[in-house]
């Protein structure tokens, strides 16, 4: 495990049965030979570093490519990202590029000969920011390693963004492919050296955004990926998002020819080549949790026809397939000629049926975002409450990701405005198509979709008749100066069109906490009570009493195992959603 980048991932490289690994506990690198169980520390002891992902030099072994922070001045400011290497022989680590605020995914051609890697500096988050580099790899009669040539291939800063790129196999006259979102979508992109000026790197696809898909995601954790070579360097298989679903398909890169593949997946992350016939990845159906998935390819057809078994799932109990809801997806027009974009998922229970006039209640349900989107795989929190009567309506409103970079840029300067208009445009129109009892609808979100939801309880409240909030977060001017990883230093400045001491204002007509005053719902407000937010909540809860609401909440210690304070959440937010719909002897 590493906490590089706060978020981790890419802890770990194994190579013919030598395997590199970042300890957590004291973060130096170790060295493991397998099947040994003795792992030698290949860093330093007690430095203040960090270390994610370690790419082997094809043919100096002990040369470890790696990403660095230096910790030692351990604030958001302080930290300090490095392209490095660690030669093992020595067990010392070197500096390779530095400058940047990030760097990520240092890669090695096939032959050894390049480097590239990407990387961005504040005030962008990855996906505003990041740009492909590849230099010559030198190294030094001493053993000493050094990057030379410098070359910038792709990345604007502010106006678009590499989110992956993997060198070709030696057989193909390009060099690289990447997935960049020059125009609206993220597509793929071929970089070859012996073009000559722009001819050096071309789309893919001869019309931009003509499938209205992204090949990749923004990168929170590090180290994942969306597609992989196949046969050869001309065939490529990646996992898309439309609309918020997943989808695989395979890219002859030459012709542009994209082929859906069928699959049961609706999530797949972390694609991964075993060999030509062999795919690995993380895959939710409708019906299943995420799961290691092993794709197997068939070659009696001429697109890959694929068969998939489940090589590892989460032991967790079953549930009858009777009780799980089939989604339906919308795209919801606007007033303003816009669109936003939802999940609804009925009530589903094979022991009850609806009256034949009777429409189920809604709980409207915002993901922790803003840069994230909804899971529209198997959850078992949805299925808690549509097996109980409650459809679910999942909002994905301007700012999620897998709908485009214009659709989450809507969100830039606008955050708990133009993602409450979404919300709000969602619930009205579904409504108003009946399949749902509009006058019973209420709002349920965890986390960082807190922000948007009690923007909605104190400005659109006639929308809803109750609302249920978990480790919220409400005052965002408090939390801008409550930062605590590089990451995301801008990122709430970014959203709000400046920082609270640039625009105090918008701060202020923004902050639910100010504003509690006005929530006249019932509301539910679950927390822990060491959280850095928690006097919000408590705030809010104060004020609302005060004022004579119904308000309903739980506190908890930091000592009460996750399992049980998440069971006590969820029995009280289901029996509070009862009480308000007034249906008090429906059974848990």
């Amino acid at each position: 495990m590493t906490l590089v980048n706060s978020y981790g991932r890419a802890a770990a490289t194994i190579r013919s049965g030598l395997l590199y690994f970042n300890n957590v506990k004291d973060h130096r690198v170790y060295r493991q030979s397998l099947p040994s169980r003795n792992a030698i520390p290949i860093t330093p002891a007690r430095e203040p570093h960090r270390f994610a992902f370690f790419i082997r030099h094809p043919t100096n072994t002990n040369i470890i490519f790696t990403v660095k922070e230096d910790h030692t001045i351990p604030s958001p400011s302080g930290i300090i990202t490095t392209l490095a290497y660690i030669d093992a022989r020595s067990a010392t680590v070197h500096t390779l590029a530095s400058g940047a605020d990030f760097y990520i995914n240092p890669t090695v051609n096939g032959p050894g000969t390049k480097l590239a890697w990407l990387e961005w500096n504040h005030p962008h988050m990855q996906w505003k920011g990041s740009q492909l580099y590849v230099a010559d790899i030198l190294f030094h009669n001493d053993g000493s390693v050094q990057l030379a040539n410098r070359t910038l291939i792709a990345g604007d800063p502010g106006q678009n963004a590499v989110y992956q790129f993997a060198w070709c196999p030696p057989n193909y006259d390009s060099d690289m492919v990447l997935a960049w979102d020059k125009t609206d979508f993220c597509e793929p992109w071929i970089y070859s050296p012996r073009g000559h000026g722009t001819q050096r790197i071309q789309a893919v696809f001869g019309q931009p955004n003509s499938l209205e898909s992204d090949f990749a995601d923004p990168t929170w954790w590090l180290d994942d990926s969306s597609f992989v070579f196949i046969d050869n360097a001309d065939s490529t298989l990646w996992a898309t998002v439309k609309e918020g679903v997943s989808v695989l398909n395979f890219l002859p890169l030459r012709s542009g020819d994209l082929q859906p593949i069928p699959s049961p997946y609706v999530e797949i992350s972390r694609v991964r080549r075993i060999d030509n016939d062999t795919i690995v990845f993380i895959g939710t159906t409708p019906i299943q949790s995420a799961s290691l998935i092993r794709m197997t390819l068939d070659r009696q057809w001429t697109s890959p026809a694929p068969t998939y078994e489940v090589l590892f799932a989460p032991p967790e109990a079953t549930v009858d397939k009777s009780y799980i809801p089939s989604p339906k997806s919308f795209k919801i027009p606007k007033r303003n000629g816009l669109f936003t974009y939802a999940h609804f998922y009925p009530p589903t229970n094979p022991l009850y049926a609806p009256l034949d006039d009777e429409k189920p209640p809604c709980l409207v349900s915002l993901h922790s975002g803003p840069t994230l989107r909804t899971q529209v795989g198997f959850q078992w929190l949805r299925t808690f409450f549509t097996s109980r009567g409650f459809a679910w309506l999942d909002i994905d409103y301007c700012g999620s990701t897998g709908y485009g970079k214009e659709y989450r840029n809507r969100l830039e300067g606008n955050y708990g405005v133009a993602d409450v208009e979404d919300v709000i445009a969602a619930t009205e129109y579904l409504s108003l198509i009946n399949i749902f009892d509009g006058h019973r609808v209420a709002l349920r979100t965890i986390a960082g979709g807190s922000f948007p939801a009690l923007q909605v309880l104190t400005t659109h409240s006639q929308f809803f008749i109750a609302a249920a909030t978990h480790f919220m977060v409400a005052d965002l001017a408090s939390a801008a100066r409550d930062i605590t990883d590089k990451p995301t230093r801008y990122y709430l400045s970014t959203l709000m069109g400046g920082t609270p001491e640039e625009v105090p204002e918008v701060y202020r007509a923004r902050n639910p906490v100010i504003h509690a005053d006005r929530i006249t719902l019932p509301l539910l407000v679950t927390h822990y009570r060491n959280a850095a937010t928690f006097e919000q909540a408590q705030r809010i809860v104060e004020t609302i009493s005060r004022m004579g609401g119904e308000i309903d909440y739980l506190f908890f210690d930091p000592s009460l195992p996750r399992s049980a304070m998440f069971a006590q959440i969820f029995e009280r937010e289901l029996r509070f959603f009862q009480h308000v719909f007034g249906c008090n002897n429906a059974t848990g």
